[in-house]
C-alpha cells in the first residue's frame, strides 16, 4: 500500500480541499468534483498500479470518480487516468489498473466526485 490511511481510519496523509470533510467516527470522507481529497506519492515510471475505492452516493444523481494525475520530476503535469464510478446508497468497491507514464515521478491520487453532488469514500487504496 502506497497511501497513508487508505481506509480513512484517520486523515493522516490526505489533503482535504475546501468543503471536503472527514468523519472520524464513521471513517469516511465526503467530497465532490470541486472539493476532492488527495495524496501525493512518488511512483516508478512504467510500473503498473491498482487503484481501488469503496464509495457510496446518498443522492441518485451522485457519481464518484477514480483519478490519478501524473507529474514529472519537475512537477509538470503529464497526463491523467480517470474512471467515473456509478454508485448507490450502499458501499461498493471498484478498481482500475493504471501504468505510470514513462517520465512519471509523482502521482496525485484523488478521492473525488464526478459531479457537484457529494459522495463518500470509505477506502482509497493505491498499490503496486
Amino acid at each position: 500500500e502506497l497511501l497513508q490511511s487508505p481506509d480513512f481510519s484517520q486523515i493522516a496523509g490526505w489533503t482535504l480541499s475546501e468543503n471536503a470533510s472527514f468523519d472520524d467516527v464513521k471513517q469516511f470522507v465526503s467530497v465532490n468534483v470541486d472539493s476532492p481529497a488527495y495524496q501525493t506519492i512518488k511512483v516508478t515510471p512504467n510500473r503498473q498500479y491498482t487503484n481501488q475505492v469503496t464509495v457510496r452516493c446518498l443522492s441518485s444523481d451522485g457519481s464518484a470518480r477514480m483519478q490519478i494525475n501524473w507529474l514529472d520530476a519537475k512537477g509538470r503535469f503529464i497526463s491523467t487516468d480517470i474512471r467515473p464510478v456509478e454508485c448507490t446508497d450502499s458501499w461498493s468497491t471498484h478498481s482500475m489498473k493504471v501504468f505510470a507514464p514513462v517520465n512519471a515521478h509523482t502521482a496525485f491520487v484523488y478521492a473525488t466526485g464526478h459531479t457537484k453532488t457529494p459522495v463518500q469514500f470509505k477506502q482509497n487504496s493505491f498499490r503496486q
